[in-house]
């Protein structure tokens, strides 16, 4: 059988921002060292390579964005079913101590089944690598500002209960 897999590499638009650029870096990593079925796998590329990419998992399915406008009237059991496995990948999350801080609608797949994938983990705050000099420091939140918990905006911190008010 034939897998399918899509190619990631940064957008042109921010191959001179280095705080991108390290987000995405950091998401291939994480990609490789998490392992959950509500989470995408990814693959780094080759590691001598001169170009940025990475491999990841192809969900045959649409954003949960997509899913809510053809699906305007959901029943409770498959609203109950979609936040279950969003809440067991944030657990997975929160046991490496890794915040998403980027949940949202359109970071979520969900198939013709009604299982969910959360994607794009780049800015994903690890907390080991959090006090690592080598890191940069962010100046600004991350995370969209209609998902964004108020606490993250104003310190510019974002823990596990940032990702619950993101999901709520």
């Amino acid at each position: 059988e034939k897998k399918l897999y899509v190619l990631k590499v940064p957008s042109e638009n921010f191959s001179d921002d280095p705080l991108y650029l390290q987000g995405f870096m950091r998401e291939a990593w994480l990609g490789e060292h998490i392992s959950h079925q509500h989470i995408m796998k990814i693959k780094t590329g080759n590691v001598n390579s001169p170009f940025l990419y990475h491999i990841c998992e192809y969900i045959n399915g649409q954003t949960l964005t997509e899913w809510m406008h053809d699906n305007p009237k959901p029943s409770i059991n498959q609203v109950r079913g979609i936040i279950k496995q969003i809440t067991l990948a944030l657990r997975a999350f929160q046991r490496l101590e890794l915040v998403h801080r980027d949940l949202k609608p359109d970071n979520i797949m969900i198939d013709s089944n009604g299982e969910i994938k959360l994607i794009d983990y780049g800015t994903v705050l690890i907390a080991s690598l959090a006090e690592n000099s080598d890191t940069l420091t962010e100046t600004v939140p991350q995370g969209s500002l209609n998902y964004i918990a108020p606490e993250t905006l104003l310190t510019l911190k974002a823990d596990h209960q940032s990702d619950l008010f993101s999901l709520g």
